[in-house]
């Protein structure tokens, strides 16, 4: 049977391992984990799961403050699957889980057979259902900006600008997923090596910041962070005009994967994506489970 235990800075190698072979589309690597393991808030508890002295699992639990629901993520390396790792990981994270006073647990559940059937095991009710969808950002080419309109590197910007923009516009995702953090959070995020400011970019509209679009990239694979419109500015294009430029200095920065994750709701969201020529390449849903 595996072992579990808490997770060290020695494990972000095998961890970040873990991720990429499970999913096909979430950016990590081990700097960007590592970043993760030292800056993230004491509520959340990381614990591995060990077979013959080899990582074979993680586990991921975070519960903000107030909030009714926890979040966990269990990841089991495709070669260790059906010898009760998963099972394992949950077991140690459950208690953790009911001792923060929140009513339920959730978690993204793969689209394939083995990710359902262990989410029905365990006690998970699909809910919420997402699309991931994939472009090269090398065939998206770049409009000019209207009149009066620019727009610049993410970089360019103060970073309580950005934590500002993107908490007024993470209230607009469907999923419930987009939770506001403490400009204190978004500095340790924003510092994570796979987060590119001067890749992302930003709407101003005479000289006020109206739609951004944030991109973390590792290697030659990105995901799309966050875009969105600031609510003075929606229905005039913008956050696309963001998104398509964001992915042009993107395909500039080496990337060939460029790839992002809706709610099936969020159907504005969609529409920009599939203008860009982003193509649905994989699905995913949000698992809830009651805890004691």
């Amino acid at each position: 049977m595996p072992t579990v235990r808490p997770a060290t800075l020695a494990d972000a190698a095998a961890w970040a391992d873990v991720v990429t072979a499970c999913s096909p589309y979430l950016v990590q690597d081990l700097a960007s984990t590592e970043h993760g393991m030292r800056t993230e808030p004491a509520a959340v508890r990381r614990v591995v799961a060990e077979q013959d002295g080899r990582v074979v699992g993680v586990g991921r639990l975070h519960a903000d403050p107030g909030e009714e629901h926890v979040t966990m993520m269990l990841m089991v390396a495709p070669e260790h699957r059906h010898a009760g790792v998963g099972a394992a990981l949950l077991t140690d994270q459950l208690p953790a889980a009911a001792a923060t006073g929140s009513t339920t647990v959730r978690s993204i559940v793969e689209d394939d057979d083995d990710s359902r059937a262990a989410a029905a095991a365990w006690g998970f009710t699909l809910t919420r259902r997402f699309a991931m969808s994939m472009v090269d950002p090398r065939t998206v080419v770049a409009a000019a900006p209207p009149d009066g309109v620019r727009l610049l590197p993410l970089s360019d910007l103060p970073p309580r600008v950005i934590w500002h923009a993107l908490s007024a516009v993470m209230r607009d995702d469907p999923s419930g997923l987009s939770t506001p953090m403490t400009f204190g959070e978004f500095q340790d995020q924003w510092a994570d090596p796979r987060m590119r400011p001067a890749v992302g970019r930003a709407v101003l509209v005479d000289g006020e910041l109206a739609a951004l679009s944030v991109l973390g990239v590792a290697g030659e694979r990105a995901w799309s962070d966050m875009t969105g419109t600031l609510p003075a500015y929606r229905g005039r294009g913008f956050a696309r005009l963001a998104k398509q430029h964001t992915l042009v200095a993107a395909a500039g920065a080496g990337v060939t994967r460029a790839m992002a994750g809706n709610d099936d709701a969020n159907a504005p969201m969609v529409a920009v994506n599939r203008s860009l020529g982003y193509a649905v390449f994989a699905h995913a849903a949000l698992g809830v489970r009651a805890l004691p």
